[in-house]
């Protein structure tokens, strides 16, 4: 369901969607998640939000791709060292993307999930 959200900085309206990149799981090792299709959306605010495991240092980074072969890495979220929410906006961002996720320093496990709004023009 489209929630309309105003205006962008030029004008032109702007409208978000809710999205789910990442449904709550629990990981074991170095993950990549599955691709989502993003369309044409040119901006995802994305939370990842850690709630469990155990782990030294999580990284994230958003691979994208307009054909899931050719990928690049779209951005990376803040490195967790532990539970909590960080929130990250997301451009230049090709068909679709997913979330690559690597564990550090003796991790056994991480719970996670990574949710926010799709922004389309």
């Amino acid at each position: 369901m489209a929630n309309p959200k105003g205006h962008g900085g030029d004008g032109r309206f702007q409208q978000s969607v809710d999205f789910t990149l990442l449904e709550q799981t629990n990981i074991t090792g170095d993950t990549n998640g599955p691709w989502v299709e993003v369309g044409d959306a040119h901006t995802l605010r994305l939370d990842l939000d850690v709630t469990g495991g155990t782990f030294s240092t999580l990284d994230v980074d958003l691979e994208t791709s307009d054909d899931q072969s050719e990928t690049w890495i779209a951005g990376s979220f803040v490195q967790s060292t532990g539970t909590g929410l960080t929130r990250k906006g997301f451009s230049g961002l090709g068909k679709f993307v997913r979330a690559v996720m690597d564990l550090d320093g003796g991790a056994t496990d991480a719970d996670l999930n990574i949710k926010g709004l799709k922004i389309e023009s």
